[in-house]
C-alpha cells in the first residue's frame, strides 16, 4: 500500500521535520519512504511544503498530483493547496491559524488546535508531532508506536525532549480518534 501526504505550512513550524520523522518511521518498519519540500527563501514564515510517499514497497517517483492526506498547518497552504486532494482522503487543518475551511466533498475533514494545543503543552514547537499525531491517527498509514520510536531515536541524548513530543504526538491522535467517534455516532 502506497500513502501520499502532504505537509504544508510557513518556515519555522516544523514542516520538513515532522515529513522526515514519518519517512523514519516507516523505513524502522521496514517500508519505503521519499519525499521532498519546497519552501519560500525566507528563514521564517515563507511557505514551506513537504510530499511525503510511504509504501510497503520501492518508490518510483516522487512526484505526485494528488494525496491520501493533506495537513495543513497555517491558511495559505490550505486554501492554494487543498484542491489537490485525492478523492476520500482526508484533510487535517490547524484551526488554531486556519479559518478557511477546505471543501470537504473530497474527503473526510479533522479540525485540530494544534497551536493551541502546543502553547499548552508549553512548547509552540510541538506543532508539528501534534499534527503527526492527527496525521497517522487519520490515515492509519504508521503504527503510532513506529514514530514514537522515531521521535525517540530523534531525540536520543534528550529523553525528556522525546517524552515531550511523544505526549504532544499523542493528543494529535487523541483529537482525531475523539472526532472519528463522533462522526461514526452521526452515521
Amino acid at each position: 500500500m502506497e500513502t501520499k501526504i502532504f505537509l504544508g505550512g510557513l518556515g519555522g513550524q516544523g514542516v520538513v521535520m515532522g515529513g522526515k520523522l514519518l519517512g523514519m518511521a516507516t523505513v524502522r518498519k521496514g517500508g519505503f519512504a521519499t519525499s521532498y519540500s519546497e519552501y519560500a527563501p525566507a528563514m521564517r514564515n515563507g511557505y514551506t511544503y513537504t510530499t511525503l510517499i510511504l509504501s510497503e514497497k520501492e518508490v518510483g517517483a516522487q512526484v505526485t498530483s494528488s494525496y491520501d492526506c493533506m495537513a495543513f498547518f497555517d491558511e495559505d497552504s490550505c486554501v492554494t493547496q487543498s484542491p489537490y486532494l485525492k478523492e476520500n482522503g482526508c484533510y487535517l487543518v490547524n484551526t488554531s491559524l486556519v479559518k478557511t475551511m477546505p471543501d470537504t466533498k473530497r474527503g473526510k475533514l479533522y479540525q485540530i488546535p494544534a497551536s493551541e494545543i502546543a502553547d499548552e503543552l508549553g512548547n509552540p514547537r510541538f506543532l508539528n508531532v501534534i499534527m503527526m499525531g492527527a496525521i497517522v491517527e487519520a490515515s492509519n498509514c504508521l503504527e503510532p508506536e513506529e514514530v514514537e520510536a522515531a521521535i525517540r531515536e530523534s531525540f536520543g541524548k534528550k529523553p525528556q525532549v522525546a517524552l515531550a513530543n511523544i505526549q504532544a504526538f499523542q493528543r494529535g491522535r487523541e483529537t482525531v480518534r475523539s472526532q472519528k467517534n463522533q462522526q461514526e455516532g452521526e452515521e
